[in-house]
C-alpha cells in the first residue's frame, strides 16, 4: 500500500468504515549503522550527543542524563540530538550494541511518533520514532513491517500532544 492509498483509508470519512482512528503516517528515510564496541569506546560515540538529551538504564536506577555511568553499571542508554540518536545496550560481559540512528526527511520508509509516558510522572514524556519498511520478499512482499525504534528526547504532555 502506497502512502497516499494509506492516508485515503486514515482520512475521517472512512473512519466509520473502519471502526477506528489510523494513525498519521509519514515519508522519511532512516540511516542505522551498528556495531560491537567495546566500554572504552563508547565514550567517542556519545561526545557529540553531551549537548541533547538521554536517560541511561544502570544496575539500579534509571538515570535522565547524557554521560556515560561506569562500566560496571552500564546497562542500556538513549541519546539523541535533533535527527540523530544513538541506542547502547550491552550484549555480554564487555561488549555492547552501539546503533547510530540518522533520520532523513525524505524518503521511502514510514514513520509515526509516540508518546510514552516516564516514570518520573505528571505529564513527562518520552517521545519515539516508530519506522516502517516496505517488504520487497515474500512473505512480507507489499506489506509494511516494523523497522525501527528511534529517540527523540523528553517533553511535556501539553507541548508533545501535537505530535
Amino acid at each position: 500500500m502506497t502512502l497516499p492509498a494509506y492516508q485515503t483509508l486514515a482520512s475521517d470519512e472512512n473512519r466509520a468504515i473502519i471502526g477506528a482512528k489510523l494513525p498519521a503516517l509519514k515519508a522519511g528515510d532512516l540511516q542505522i549503522q551498528s556495531e560491537r564496541l567495546p566500554y572504552s569506546a563508547l565514550q567517542a560515540k556519545v561526545q557529540p550527543f553531551l549537548a541533547g538529551q538521554g536517560w541511561v538504564m544502570c544496575r539500579g536506577e534509571v538515570l535522565r542524563q547524557t554521560e556515560l555511568p561506569a562500566e560496571h553499571d552500564l546497562l542500556e542508554a538513549e541519546y539523541c540530538l535533533g535527527e540523530q540518536s544513538l541506542h547502547i545496550r550491552l550484549e555480554q560481559p564487555g561488549l555492547y550494541r552501539c546503533t547510530l540512528f540518522t533520520a532523513k526527511p525524505e524518503g521511502t520508509l514510514l514513520y509515526r511518533d509516540q508518546l510514552v509516558h516516564s516514570r518520573e510522572g505528571g505529564k513527562q514524556v518520552l517521545c519515539y520514532r516508530l519506522w516502517w519498511q516496505l517488504g520487497t520478499t515474500a512473505p512480507d512482499e507489499g506489506r509494511y513491517r516494523p523497522l525501527a525504534q528511534q529517540f527523540l528526547g523528553f517533553s511535556t504532555l501539553s507541548a508533545a500532544e501535537d505530535l
